[in-house]
């Protein structure tokens, strides 16, 4: 198992899921609703790993847990 990021599920860090950790580089930030299912902090994801998310949401008949937000601008 790969070593864990220090930005590891942090908005415009890497993302959360251990397997992946892959820089959150683009447009759209995926969480994972907070405190529902984590009891914490929204947690961020890359697109792929968010896509997986859905696709088992859609077929188990769960609520979808990821939401989609712009990135603020970094100024």
């Amino acid at each position: 198992m790969s070593a864990l990021k220090a930005d590891k599920g942090l908005a415009n860090g890497s993302c959360n899921r251990t397997a992946c950790q892959e820089p959150l580089a683009h447009e759209l930030e995926h969480q994972f609703m907070g405190g529902i299912f984590t009891g914490g902090p929204r947690l961020h994801y890359c697109e792929r790993c968010a896509a997986d998310f859905d696709r088992w949401d859609f077929r188990s008949g769960d609520r979808v847990r990821i939401t989609r937000e712009m990135k603020a601008v970094q100024q």
